[in-house]
């Protein structure tokens, strides 16, 4: 490890991507900064066109951020950047990330959500009132 890596900044290009990546999905899933820095870092990972900036594009899908509009337009690029990038690039990320999210493996909301009203069960009822005679 040479002294540049102690500092952060050398290594591998590969490496340094890497870095940079986390970086910047770190700034995309703040909740409460101001959306021009998670903004600035989606249009920064979308000009990266690696299938790990699309991943960390993808995880910006998992958190919602007030006002809701904001959010719902910050979403809407991170699409169209996904579209951007092309099929080649951007299939296998969408593909797992789609994966890990399947309802029976993620949170319970992603489950409640999941669920058709045929497979919730109601609780047992009761064939008489309590205290009643039948």
């Amino acid at each position: 490890m040479g002294f540049l890596d102690k500092l952060g900044i050398g290594g591998s290009k590969q490496e340094r991507e890497e870095r940079g990546v986390r970086r910047l999905q770190k700034k995309t899933m703040e909740k409460f900064g101001p959306p021009e820095n998670r903004q600035g870092a989606i249009e920064e990972l979308g000009k990266m066109r690696s299938p790990r900036a699309i991943e960390a594009l993808l995880m910006r899908y998992t958190i919602r951020v007030d006002p809701g509009i904001t959010d719902d337009e910050e979403k809407q690029r991170i699409l169209a950047l996904v579209h951007e990038a092309g099929a080649p690039v951007s299939a296998e990320p969408v593909k797992a990330f789609i994966l890990s999210r399947c309802c029976c493996r993620s949170s319970t909301t992603w489950r409640t959500r999941c669920r058709s009203p045929r497979r919730r069960r109601s609780r047992r009822r009761r064939t008489s009132a309590p205290g009643s005679r039948s």
